[in-house]
C-alpha cells in the first residue's frame, strides 16, 4: 500500500530590490525631431542591493494615463544601487516627427525589461506633474541658389505633427 505524507511548509522570498521612479521634469515646449531633455530619480525602495544592467523606457502620451503612450527611448544602465539610496538621471530623448500636437505628458518606467528581480513594479512608472506643449510647425525648404533664370521653383514643405491633424496656415506678403 502507498502512504502519504502531507505537511504544511512556509516559504518567503530573499530580501530583494524594489526600483523606484520618482520626480519626474520634462521640458514645458517641445518640437517634433528635435532633443528634449528629462530629469528623474531612480531610488532602492527594497531590502537588497539592485544590480544592473536594468532598462530605462521613456514614453510620450497625449494623456497623464499614458494610455496611447509611445516609446521615445530605451536606456540600458549598469548601475548598482544599494538599500535606500537612490540616483538622479538626466537624459536627452529625440521626439519623433510624427508626435502628436498640443499638450503631451512623458513617463519613465524603470526595470522595464525586468532584468531586476523586484518586491513590486507597482512604483516603476513616473509620469511628469506637467504637460509638455508640442506646437505644430510648418517648414518651407526653398533650392539655393535663387535667380529669376530658376523660375518657376520648386520647394519642398514639411510639417510635423499627426498628419491626419488640421494644421492651418496663413501666407503673408
Amino acid at each position: 500500500a502507498i502512504s502519504l505524507l502531507t505537511a504544511a511548509i512556509a516559504l518567503s522570498l530573499p530580501p530583494l530590490p524594489d526600483l523606484a521612479a520618482t520626480n519626474l521634469v520634462a521640458p514645458d515646449v517641445a518640437l517634433p525631431g528635435t532633443d528634449a531633455t528629462l530629469t528623474w530619480t531612480v531610488t532602492n525602495l527594497g531590502t537588497a542591493t539592485a544590480t544592473g544592467p536594468w532598462t530605462e523606457t521613456v514614453l510620450v502620451s497625449p494623456d497623464p494615463t499614458l494610455s496611447n503612450a509611445l516609446p521615445v527611448a530605451v536606456l540600458t544602465f549598469t548601475n548598482t544601487l544599494n538599500v535606500a539610496d537612490s540616483l538622479t538621471r538626466t537624459q536627452t530623448v529625440t521626439l519623433p516627427l510624427a508626435i502628436p500636437t498640443g499638450d503631451v505628458y512623458f513617463a519613465v518606467t524603470v526595470n522595464s525589461d525586468g532584468g531586476v528581480f523586484e518586491v513590486t513594479t507597482n512604483n516603476n512608472t513616473v509620469v511628469a506633474t506637467n504637460a509638455t506643449t508640442v506646437p505644430a510647425w510648418l517648414a518651407l525648404q526653398l533650392p539655393t541658389p535663387l535667380s529669376e533664370d530658376s523660375l518657376p521653383v520648386t520647394a519642398t514643405v514639411t510639417r510635423g505633427g499627426i498628419l491626419s491633424q488640421a494644421l492651418t496656415v496663413t501666407l503673408t506678403n
